[in-house]
């Protein structure tokens, strides 16, 4: 079932008004998410945790996040594959759960979406 633009900003709790598009199946969606994982971990554990959630899934460390913990937790910033609109909103709120699961976002970390189409119209509205 698509989702129209209007009940994907609702989803996700966006207030101001979504552009008018039709048609959803050739946009594609990439989160950049920024997080602390717990030194706890090793990084390669939770590594290959996100990469069975979906072997395109980049990390890198992130050297503008702040630890605001007295406890040692190393910072990253999780990349997901652009994906169709569902499945992207599918595989962040995984990436939450294991952010959750093994380390904490603070107000240092930021939420960066990409949006892609290959329909130059589409592009113009976006």
């Amino acid at each position: 079932m698509s989702k129209t633009v209007k009940n994907i900003f609702k989803d996700i709790n966006i207030k101001t008004e979504p552009p008018q598009i039709d048609n959803l199946d050739d946009i594609r969606l990439g989160w950049e998410i920024e997080c602390l994982y717990s030194s706890r971990y090793d990084g390669n554990f939770i590594y290959r945790k996100l990469l069975k959630l979906n072997d395109n899934i980049q990390w890198a460390g992130d050297g503008s996040i702040r630890n605001t913990r007295v406890d040692d937790y190393n910072t990253v910033e999780i990349h997901t594959p652009p994906q169709k609109i569902e499945a992207s909103l599918k595989l962040l709120k995984s990436v939450f759960n294991i952010v959750q699961k093994y380390g904490y976002t603070n107000k240092t970390c930021g939420l960066h979406l990409n949006i892609s189409t290959t329909d130059s119209e589409k592009a113009k509205k976006l």
